[in-house]
């Protein structure tokens, strides 16, 4: 049991089928960005899911998250428990979402550590620009990243 669920009860939770589940905890297959959001949400480290470093569980995301402002533009985003935003949630899902289309389009299998590595410099580039990941952008971190 994780975080006191089934796999079915997991599984549902990150929008996963259970067969599904049950290869990942095998390492048949790898999750999507779907169910890493999904898993972020219960509360587990997605750093520590994709490289393995860190600690395993945030703890626990309350209920009712809090509000805060948005830096100067009188907008509010949610926040964690943990301090992150909701925001910043949406922006790694949608590079990790990116990058698995590319590297599905190029028939390309990166080792865990390699793709996580492109996911948080692809993350750090799109939140320092303040823009979703494009295609270009995502392609030059992938490149970049197979040369270091």
């Amino acid at each position: 049991m994780l975080l006191g669920y089934t796999q079915s009860g997991i599984a549902r939770e990150c929008g996963s089928k259970l067969r599904s589940w049950q290869d990942y905890e095998a390492g048949v297959r790898t999750p999507g960005a779907q169910v890493i959001a999904g898993l972020a949400r219960l509360g587990i480290n997605a750093n520590w899911l994709l490289t393995g470093e860190g600690e395993p569980t945030l703890g626990p995301i309350p209920q009712s998250q809090t509000q805060s402002q948005g830096s100067g533009s009188g907008t509010h985003h949610t926040e964690t428990a943990q301090g992150i935003s909701t925001q910043d949630l949406a922006l790694l899902e949608n590079v990790i979402l990116e990058i698995r289309r590319q590297l599905e389009r190029r028939g390309t299998e990166l080792p865990p550590e390699i793709e996580a590595r492109i996911a948080r410099m692809a993350f750090e580039l799109c939140a320092i620009r303040r823009q979703q990941p494009v295609e270009s952008t995502v392609a030059n971190v992938i490149e970049l990243a197979a040369y270091r």
